[in-house]
């Protein structure tokens, strides 16, 4: 039993590096971002691409730290990253604010319930199905894929597992909630982005970046 579950860890690690189509990465904004264009700006985020992407683009535009005699404006950035799974809350996705909802069905996703649904095994043949949705691929892959379905089936490879694990970023829909405020302020800049799989999370990233520099610059 252990070897078939390594087994199928292995196997969709395989199918994992084939180049994958990745869909239009939906993204909305809530709200704006209001400092004085006299004012420098420098970035502080819990996401490493989020803030080095803030930073360059307020130097290029002159606007970053020591530019001018003021003192620079810190804008916080918060980022939540959670799969729309089932199982997952609203109250993981967008703790303390339903707000979120609104954006999360304007970028074309459903939001999850408000309290915990549970969870379950995901199914392999579901993932298989799924992927296939997104990456059309030839008969024999396509058999492959069920044949590995069927290996994962009997495994019972469950919640935890590598296998599961890569099933799950092939399977579902990635949501990236960035929350900004300026120097404490109380109002706040809301950046929701819903991505498919196959889709470059880093690239999302930077996408979600170059909308709060937007905002922040113009």
């Amino acid at each position: 039993m252990r070897l078939a579950s390594i087994i199928a860890a292995a196997s969709w690690l395989a199918l994992c590096a084939v180049p994958a189509v990745a869909g239009e990465t939906n993204i909305q904004t809530r709200g704006k971002i209001d400092v004085s264009a006299e004012v420098p700006l420098v970035a502080v985020s819990t996401d490493p691409v989020v803030q080095r992407v803030l930073n360059d683009d307020f130097y290029a535009a002159k606007r970053g730290p020591g530019v001018g005699i003021k003192a620079p404006a810190t804008l916080t950035v918060t980022l939540t990253e959670r799969l729309l799974k089932p199982g997952v809350s609203l109250n993981e996705v967008a703790p303390g604010d339903p707000a979120v909802v609104a954006l999360l069905r304007a970028a074309g996703a459903e939001p999850p319930r408000l309290g915990d649904t549970g969870s379950r095994r995901i199914d392999p043949y579901e993932a298989a199905a799924r992927i296939e949705s997104v990456r059309p691929e030839d008969p024999g892959m396509q058999n492959f894929r069920q044949q590995q379905a069927f290996n994962q089936s009997i495994a019972g490879a469950g919640p935890g597992t590598y296998a599961q694990e890569l099933a799950e970023n092939q399977s579902y829909d990635q949501v990236i909630i960035a929350r900004v405020t300026v120097d404490g302020q109380r109002d706040r800049f809301t950046v929701v982005a819903v991505a498919h799989p196959g889709d470059d999370i880093r690239n999302v990233k930077r996408l979600v970046a170059e909308d709060i520099a937007n905002a922040a610059l113009h």
